[in-house]
Formats: structure tokens, sequence, C-alpha cells
């Protein structure tokens, strides 16, 4: 396995290695935790054989390397039933307490359940590496077990250790709510439409849409399961949505049928960078009755993580504060600083076309001091191809630079900046790599059409990811 980010590179361990890590091995600073005070006293050729007989199958050494510099290592062991047990050593003391073990753990936890398909995820500590478990425990390990006194050391001192397990399931369950459409999509031949012209269509699709629509395609072909919820389908767009995710990981359970209407649906022109949204939602929000579900309780308390579109009003809110209620961060669009929605996210993914609404005549940089500081949240300003801004509350405002890809179609290209933030919340990640992640999901996105049949996979995300 070889996981990356611009700082951070877990690796195999090689032969070449085997010197580094017989010193490591023999200093009973490094080795203290482990129970060997004094060092285990191995020789570079008895840790070259060790890791000649390792493989992916049953059990693998990684070097963790930090600004091109070995730092320390850590180990997967295969236990059968899908199940491996981990360890992780910083052996550079100049490296420890630093806050690397939480990222360098984060990054290694995605690769065994995402590349490599483990379903529990098992580790154990000393009782009294109190600093362990407090990073355990916020990656989301759960402690299972303490065993007092259950080994001597190295002098033959009694120790005590604390068992730890993380699985799937709830960890990779997430909750949408918003707008589920059918949108049909044309490709134009040669460039976008013109008064009393002909244009010829090259290509034509009518396939899952809409904010959250978009968000569970994208979502499930990154690996993660969602619950999705919100815009009622009617009797053309539900044939249609349980075909297309017949055999995906989307539950469209909760989802009401409309028996009598043919659902909620838009028609969308595009030619390159050029994109026209048509459809009915002006007479839908001002015909005074409601067209989507009330948020269901059940289906929050059950998440890890949810995305909630802010257009539902009073549902919407609702959503927010249940999310709230159980504990369960989500994900945002399009809110201004005033909104309450805005207030209780823990990603608020404001667009252009928001500012301008909202903001009109006001730079990034002013908008992003008002947002920022009216949530605890991480904030995000797209703005097309240019800069991503992100910032917190009382921290500067950082920015990022798109991936540079030939552009296809924009169609879904928020929607899956916001799927790629969900995940990232998801999975724990830090700003600066939730912000890459989207924006590599984003890329890969307006560099294909159609996107719900060509959506991003994981390994190709992170292929981008961290490709500069």
């Amino acid at each position: 396995m070889h996981l990356k980010d611009e700082e951070i590179e877990i690796r195999n361990a090689t032969d070449a290695d085997a010197g580094l890590l017989a010193e490591w091995w023999n200093d009973g600073k490094v080795m203290t935790h482990a129970g060997f005070p004094l060092g285990l006293g191995t020789t570079e050729e008895e840790v070259r054989a060790k890791i000649e007989t390792e493989s992916d199958e049953t059990t693998r050494r990684h070097i963790i390397v930090y600004q091109g510099i070995p730092i320390g290592e850590m180990n997967y062991r295969n236990l059968g039933n899908n199940e491996c047990e981990i360890g992780i050593k910083i052996c550079d003391p100049d490296m420890q307490n630093k806050g690397l073990g939480k990222k360098i753990l984060r990054m290694f936890i995605r690769g065994l359940f995402d590349e490599l398909g483990y379903n529990v995820i098992k580790l154990d500590t000393n009782l009294e590496n109190k600093r362990a478990q407090h990073v355990y425990e916020e990656l989301g390990f759960r402690r299972i077990r303490e065993n007092i006194d259950s080994w001597k050391d190295q002098l033959g001192r009694l120790q005590s250790s604390v068992d730890y397990e993380m699985r799937r399931g709830k960890m990779e369950k997430v909750y949408l709510y918003g707008q589920i459409l059918g949108t049909h999509s044309f490709l134009l031949k040669d460039g976008f439409l013109q008064p009393d012209e002909y244009s010829e269509i090259k290509e034509q699709y009518f396939l899952p849409g809409g904010e959250t629509g978009t968000a569970a395609t994208v979502l499930s072909s990154l690996g993660v399961s969602v619950k999705m919820d919100g815009t009622w389908i009617g009797t053309a767009v539900a044939p249609m949505l349980k075909d297309f995710y017949s055999g995906k990981s989307v539950d469209l359970s909760s989802v009401y049928f409309w028996e009598d209407d043919p659902g909620v649906m838009d028609y969308v022109v595009i030619a390159g960078l050029v994109r026209s949204p048509m459809g009915r939602f002006q007479t839908l929000f001002s015909s005074g009755k409601r067209w989507w579900n009330v948020p269901r309780e059940e289906d929050i308390s059950d998440a890890k993580t949810a995305s909630i579109d802010p257009f539902f009003g009073e549902e919407s809110l609702l959503a927010a504060k249940l999310c709230q209620k159980h504990g369960v961060p989500f994900v945002t669009i399009d809110c201004p600083h005033t909104s309450e929605l805005h207030r209780l996210a823990a990603v608020n993914v404001v667009s252009k076309e928001c500012t301008s609404q909202h903001y009109a005549g006001m730079d990034a940089d002013a908008i992003m001091e008002l947002l920022k500081e009216s949530s605890d949240g991480l904030t995000v300003i797209t703005q097309g191809g240019g800069d991503i801004l992100y910032a917190r509350k009382g921290g500067k405002i950082r920015r990022m630079k798109p991936f540079d890809v030939e552009v296809k179609s924009t169609l879904g290209a928020g929607d899956t900046f916001k799927a790629g933030c969900t995940y990232a919340l998801l999975k724990g990640m830090s700003d600066e790599e939730t912000v890459r992640f989207a924006s590599a999901c984003s890329a890969i996105a307006i560099s294909r059409f159609p996107l719900p049949l060509n959506p991003p996979k994981l390994a190709e995300v992170n292929e981008i990811c961290w490709s500069r």
C-alpha cells in the first residue's frame, strides 16, 4: 500500500530499510511502550529476513516518511474475516508530540478500509500511554477492554493494555437531504445556442440530478453507503432513479413516491464551460405546497455524517437541528453568514452564484471574513476557475488553486465538490485535505460527460489529489 499527501508518505518497507528499522528497534526509548525498554537487540540481517516474508495478504510493514525523511513505522496484520490489527511508532524523537500521529493514522485507516477492503481494524496500547488513547478515541476507535497486569515487559514488570477497534458500518453511512431530480442533459456539438440558429445535439441523457442526487451518485462511487431523502419523486422520475441506483449503495426507502405527478425534472443545455439549466422551480416554490419530505430522525441518528441542502426552509433547518441533537456533523451549501444552517454546519461550501446574490460588490476576502466569524465550522468559497478560499473563525484565509483539467461539461461540478467535502468530513480529513480532495473530485467531474455514468472513483481521486 502506498499513501501520500503533500508532506506525509506511507510506503511498504523494503530491504533498504532494514538498517534503519534495526536501529529503531534496538533503541529502548523507542520500544518502551512495546515492552522492550532495553531494545530488541536484533540485527539488520534479521530485520531484512522478516521483511522478505511479508505480503499484502498476511502482514505488511510500512515506513512513515515526513518531508522526505523517514520518521517511523507502522504495520498491519491480517486476522482473517476482513479484520486486521495495526501498530504505529513515531521513532524520531524530534517528530513526536507534534500531532503527526493522528494525521498519519487517519491516512492509514482510509487505506485499509478503502483500498484493502478491511471491515474491522484493531489495535492495543499500553494503559499508561494516555496520549495514544486520546488520539485513538478522537479518530473513532472504540475502547473494547482493559487488560490489567496481563503481561510482563523485558524487565519482568507487570504491564496493562487497552484494546480498541474500529468498524465500518455507521462510520461509512452518510445521510443526504435535499434536491433529487431527473435531469435531461443535452451536450451540443458545435458551441452554445444562438438565437434563430440550429444546434446539433451530440449526446443526451435522462439521469439522476439535483444537488443531493448528484452527491449520492458520487459518494456511492467513492465507496460510501448513502441514505437519501428530500424531493418527492414522481411517475417519470421514480422508475429511472430506482433502476439507476439498483445495485448501488444508495438507499431510497425514505423517498416519497408522488403518484399524481411526473416528478421534479430539469433540462440542461451544455457546451463546454457554458451551460443553461431550465425547469419549473419558481412555479413549484411559489405554489405554497410542500413537494419534499420532512426529515426522519431515525435516518439522521443512524448516520455518521450528513449533507443538507438549504432549499427546503423549515425542513432543512429541522434536519440540521436533528444532526446537532445526535452529534452528526453536516455539510451544507450556499448559506449566507446570517443563516442558522451556516452557524450549525461543519462545512459550508459557498459558490460564486451565492456570493453574487447575497454579497454583490464585495470581494471574496471580505465575504469570507463575514462567513468565517459567524460559524465554528469550515467555510469554503469556490470561484469557478479562480482560487478556492477556505478558513475558520479566528484563523487566516487560505487559498488553493483548482486542479487544471480539460473541461468537457461543468454540470454537477459544485454538487461533486459538496460530495467530496462530505466524504472528507466522514473520513476526518484536515481542512487542507478536505478542500484538496473535494477539488480533485470536482476536477474529475468536469472532465467527463455525463457525470452520473462516469463518477469519480476513489483511486483516481487520490491519484490526482496528490499529483502536485
